[in-house]
């Protein structure tokens, strides 16, 4: 292979990954932002002053402040996801360090991809109203999300590159000319000091009691500090529903119900993405049927992690309402399992286990909130979820290849190098 053709392959190979990732950051931050302008009494007015905020001529700090801290937050996010396989045998390919991390400073830079569509949206509609746009800000839209990658870039000069990065950033949104050429300047100086990529340290272990159960240890120390990133839509959804009870007059029944709906709604959502968090860095490998356990005690382990998680959820719910929390409590047993059983075959449906356990849920959480009897038939088909996820469990085939889904971190063969 060329060099030439081996630097682009390198670079297309990152950039794909950091298109992925925007893909994946969209969803939430979309979804939040449509929720918050649905609250808003004049969305349209709402809308024109965020967009004002941002790209109108002039520095607005709280717009500035918001959009850095936005796109330093998601490539901060990115930054592990692309550096995790940087060690392993991605070093063999015959490209220099700095093509490898420039190369990973484009799938960090295309992470805030999201944010900066919404931005520009935002401004063609300012546009189209008759307001005053700055193209300076818009200009510095490309050094904002470079500014950013360039802060979270994992290199061995990290404070200097960092604060590099940080500085330009804080240039691109100013709207002067003059600001935008001393951001480029402070990326170039950046690049130049930067040095080698680092790959990131393994996490250390956490300890825990000596009594602790095997697979609940193996679970915690696999998703580790994600677990607090997991609540943060559940927790969203909560307190949108209490807003919604708040400002809307409703009879109880009605009220009760929308309770129903939002507390299932909340712990779904964290069972979903503690799934597809856990299918990611802690696969189902059929080898563990040589333990000494059986396939209901694996699901159930499981399913008792996915499902344990979600108590805080239900009481934040019974706060609202208690006699709607017991609905939600009564759901979580089967959701869980269900969840732990589509673990068993994640490798084999493009949404994974946290796309089909959120599906599933979706469609219990409308039912209950119609028909609160129906939560008591949620809770007594948990053993039949438990018979059928423990015989996809005991299914699955050893020697049977199917495409990996799930990330390095949890593939020992990608530890080489």
């Amino acid at each position: 292979m060329r060099p030439g053709s081996a630097i682009g392959a390198v670079l297309r190979f990152h950039a794909r990954v950091g298109v992925r990732l925007s893909l994946r950051a969209a969803a939430p931050l979309i979804g939040i932002f449509v929720a918050v302008i649905g609250l808003a009494d004049l969305p349209e007015s709402f809308l024109l002053g965020i967009a004002a905020s941002l790209v109108a001529p002039g520095v607005d700090p709280i717009g500035a402040t918001v959009l850095a801290a936005l796109a330093l937050t998601l490539t901060g996010w990115a930054a592990p996801r692309i550096a995790h396989g940087l060690g392993g045998w991605i070093r063999h390919l015959p490209a220099d360090g700095a093509t490898h991390r420039r190369a990973v400073l484009l799938a960090l830079a295309l992470a805030p991809a999201p944010m900066l569509a919404v931005v520009l949206l935002l401004t063609a509609g300012l546009g189209l109203h008759g307001g005053t746009i700055s193209i300076a800000k818009i200009a510095g839209l490309p050094l904002l999300a470079l500014g950013a990658a360039t802060a979270s870039l994992p290199v061995r000069r990290r404070l200097v590159v960092s604060g590099a990065g940080a500085l330009a950033s804080a240039l691109a949104l100013m709207g002067r000319w003059d600001a935008l050429a001393a951001s480029a300047l402070c990326l170039v100086a950046a690049d130049r000091l930067a040095g080698a990529v680092r790959a990131p340290r393994r996490a250390p272990r956490l300890p825990f009691p000596s009594g602790a159960p095997f697979g609940a240890i193996v679970a915690w120390r696999a998703t580790g500090s994600s677990i607090a990133g997991a609540f943060v839509v559940p927790l969203a959804v909560l307190a949108f529903c209490a807003l919604f009870l708040a400002n809307n007059p409703l009879p109880p029944s009605v009220a009760a119900g929308g309770v129903r709906f939002g507390g299932i709604l909340a712990a779904v959502s964290l069972i979903a993405s503690l799934a597809a968090n856990l299918s990611a860095k802690r696969p189902v490998w059929p080898w563990a049927r040589s333990l000494p356990w059986s396939a209901s005690r694996r699901v159930a382990a499981d399913a008792l992690f996915l499902g344990l998680h979600a108590a805080p959820l239900v009481a934040i719910a019974a706060l609202l309402d208690p006699l709607a929390a017991v609905a939600v409590a009564a759901a979580i047993p089967t959701l869980a399992t269900r969840a732990a059983g589509s673990l068993r075959f994640a490798n084999e449906i493009r949404i994974g286990a946290g796309g089909l356990a959120l599906a599933e849920g979706f469609v219990v959480a409308g039912v209950i909130a119609l028909l609160p009897w129906s939560a008591a038939l949620a809770l007594a088909a948990a053993p039949f979820a438990l018979r059928r996820a423990a015989g996809r469990d005991r299914a699955q085939k050893v020697g049977r290849w199917i495409a990996l889904h799930h990330e390095a971190g949890g593939d020992s063969l990608s530890w080489s190098g």
